[in-house]
């Protein structure tokens, strides 16, 4: 969704799990940008939204803060950047419930980050919910709505008004709930990744691997040195089955890790 995003104005992205002031300079992530954002799929959604053209922002609250103070200052810094940028859009990316507008569930709060931001900026934000209609752990814990919906992709529900579906109890928390889909397993390699038509798929030459079990870890040109975030990591158990990694067009470096996380091969691959 970032290009459309970019295309109709939206230029900062702020992401609470960011921690890192050099990154529109680098124009990567590393291991030190974020806790979560070690994760390769989160540092992909980083690295698109830098290549697109983004500035990225951070806005997590300073260290020692309770729950209520820490989504107070959230929303102050957030505020911060849009009164510096008064005539720009704005993306913002968040976790759990601090994207509630209206009285959050953890009562101590008073009001989560979304709510305190509307209420200092005096603008409303258009809040989209992602968790509650996700797959959990368990089939037991998700929600019975999305067996209900039973589709393949992602969905936004609207009624006969034209009203956007946003939860079956406290409405008023968000403007839209998202409905995923139960995900599917290929070659041990969740559908989801198949969404980007830009990502082709590639399988690790078996003549690269002398042991097993071993990872192969996909870094982008350059960024291995620097600390950087593979863009992909598949776990490949035996011979037989050799999970594909799901790459972009571009120049990689390939390593290849044994059970001691010792690096056992290495090589570069351009994808056309």
């Amino acid at each position: 969704m970032l290009k459309g995003l970019y295309e109709n104005g939206y230029r900062f992205f702020g992401l609470e799990a960011l921690s890192d002031t050099l990154i529109n300079d680098r124009k990567f992530p590393t291991i030190k940008s974020g806790y979560y954002v070690k994760e390769p799929q989160m540092a992909n959604l980083i690295r698109e939204a830098l290549e697109i053209g983004f500035t990225l922002f951070e806005y997590e609250a300073t260290d020692g803060k309770n729950g209520k103070e820490r989504e107070i200052e959230q929303a102050e810094n957030i505020k911060k950047i849009i009164d510096e940028n008064p005539n720009s859009k704005f993306l913002i990316h968040c976790g759990y419930d601090h994207v509630i507008e209206g009285m959050p569930k953890i009562k101590r709060w008073e009001k989560a980050m979304a709510g305190k931001l509307k209420e200092l900026t005096n603008k409303n934000p258009f809040s989209i919910d992602q968790v509650i209609y996700s797959e959990k752990s368990d089939l037991k814990f998700t929600n019975p709505v999305i067996e209900l919906v039973n589709n393949t992709s992602s969905v936004v529900l609207i009624d006969e008004k034209g009203s956007l579906f946003n939860g079956l109890s406290n409405a008023e928390q968000v403007d839209c709930q998202i409905i995923h889909p139960i995900t599917k397993y290929y070659n041990n390699r969740p559908d989801w990744l198949s969404l980007s038509k830009e990502s082709k798929k590639y399988s690790i030459p078996k003549s690269k691997i002398k042991e097993y079990p071993v990872l192969a870890l996909a870094y982008k040109d350059n960024e291995y040195e620097h600390e950087g975030i593979p863009v992909d990591i598949v776990e490949i158990l035996n011979k037989e089955e050799i999970p594909k990694l799901m790459l972009p067009a571009g120049k990689y470096q390939i390593l290849i890790k044994n059970k001691m996380y010792e690096i056992v091969s290495i090589y570069t691959l351009t994808i056309k």
